[in-house]
């Protein structure tokens, strides 16, 4: 499996200690660096990582028996990919920058956010950052970017068609236009 660089054996972290707001739930913690992928993952060195409306809420709805523990929260990130499953070769090169999101469903039941150094995510919740955006900026389209093309996976849509994006104001909407 490539790697870019010997990856550290451990990592800074936040991580949730206790159902509340960021303040009173997130600590700052040291964990293991996840390095045994699946063919289909990648880890990913994290540069960036936004803080979505929905993880803050995770922060404080979750039931702390339902969370693995430790949980790292926050879903949407940007960074550069660190190593590769098999499986992911085909579509990332090491060192590749790129942003993604960890999905709902991995931040609960495997404790795995983006509020941390490293983050491990299947290769199709990851994009190639483009080249004109910053780190930053493009640490807050994880969520919304796979929303809008998984929509117009699902669609059938083909070129050509015409459609109506009712309140193209918001993320998703934004992409989508």
């Amino acid at each position: 499996m490539p790697t870019l660089s010997p990856t550290p054996k451990s990592m800074k972290a936040w991580t949730i200690s206790r159902r509340g707001t960021p303040q009173e739930a997130l600590k700052a913690d040291h964990l293991p660096v996840r390095t045994d992928l699946k063919p289909n993952e990648v880890l990913v060195k994290v540069s960036h990582a936004a803080l979505n409306p929905f993880g803050y809420r995770m922060m404080w709805a979750v039931p702390s028996f339902v969370r693995v523990k430790p949980s790292v929260p926050e879903f949407d990130f940007s960074g550069r990919s660190e190593k590769l499953g098999k499986d992911a070769e085909s579509d990332f090169v090491l060192g590749d920058d790129v942003f993604g999101m960890v999905t709902p469903s991995e931040g609960v039941k495997l404790g795995s956010g983006a509020l941390a150094e490293y983050v491990v995510v299947a290769r199709d919740h990851l994009r190639p950052k483009p080249r004109s955006m910053s780190f930053e900026a493009a640490s807050g389209l994880g969520n919304v970017f796979m929303t809008a093309v998984s929509l117009l996976e699902k669609s059938g849509l083909k070129s050509g068609d015409h459609v109506f994006i009712n309140g193209g104001s918001g993320g998703t909407g934004l992409v989508l236009v």
